[in-house]
């Protein structure tokens, strides 16, 4: 084994069940339709490597037991990956360094500015904030003695990076990817991509859109993420096996090996 991942959230921005909704999936009582906002966890060589800090990461934090952060990195700077962030300083003490963290060069400005009190040159008086050490990525990189690859993807008008590691990539947020990226993507072990939804939607990939783009891949196994209300996973799961692709939908909770 060289790594383990641990889907710590997949549910999109609302999360499932949404807030003030009582349709099918949101009024389900299955363990598979609840889902956090979407985040994983990265386990390698005594390491765990968080990609985004999500809006529902302390929650995430408590109910998968995560007892050390060795290195962040995110994808982009959207509210629902991004505003966990001041929970990590649970994982640091006065004295420990500050965690590696890395992103897109424009979320790095982002951040900086909407939280600003991170970044202070001196920690203000009584504490209280995370201290990271912030790294802008347009080339390959190591985080906590694992190499990863970004890979620039097209998601609205954020900039946004999915990113390759071992023989699997991770591409929570996603409608176009790139010439140049996609040719990043050949040979994968596994794929773990946006498939928000059935309906069509501007900013992610929707159901059959994420099915072709594993036509043309051919990953040896995918797992949907991001996943909208409108999607019931043992329904879908069903529609999907009759496929022949090896896909899966990812669901909260769920480790795989690579």
């Amino acid at each position: 084994m060289k790594a383990k991942i641990t889907f710590l959230g997949t549910g999109t921005s609302h999360g499932v069940p949404k807030i003030n909704c009582g349709c099918e999936v949101c009024a389900s009582e299955s363990v598979f339709d609840k889902r956090l906002r979407c985040s994983i966890l990265v386990e390698s060589g005594g390491s765990s490597i968080l990609i985004d800090t999500s809006a529902d990461f302390r929650a995430q934090a408590l109910k998968y037991k995560i007892k050390t952060i060795d290195a962040i990195l995110f994808t982009h700077a959207h509210a629902d990956h991004l505003h966990g962030i001041d929970d990590i300083r649970a994982y640091q003490t006065k004295s420990s360094p500050p965690i590696k963290c890395f992103g897109p060069p424009a979320f790095c400005s982002d951040v900086k500015k909407r939280f600003s009190y991170i970044f202070l040159d001196k920690m203000p008086i009584g504490g209280g904030t995370p201290r990271i050490s912030l790294s802008a990525v347009s080339q390959n990189f190591e985080a906590a003695g694992v190499g990863f690859v970004p890979i620039p993807v097209v998601h609205g008008q954020a900039e946004t990076y999915g990113y390759r590691f071992f023989n699997a990539a991770y591409i929570p947020d996603v409608k176009e990817i790139p010439r140049e990226s996609f040719k990043k993507l050949e040979g994968l072990d596994v794929l773990i991509i946006d498939a928000l939804r059935a309906r069509p939607h501007s900013t992610h990939l929707c159901l059959n859109e994420s099915i072709e783009i594993v036509r043309t891949l051919k990953p040896a196994k995918t797992y949907f993420t991001h996943i909208d209300h409108e999607i019931m996973h043992e329904r879908e799961s069903e529609s999907l096996a009759k496929l022949g692709l090896n896909i899966e939908i990812a669901y909260d909770g769920l480790e795989i090996w690579l």
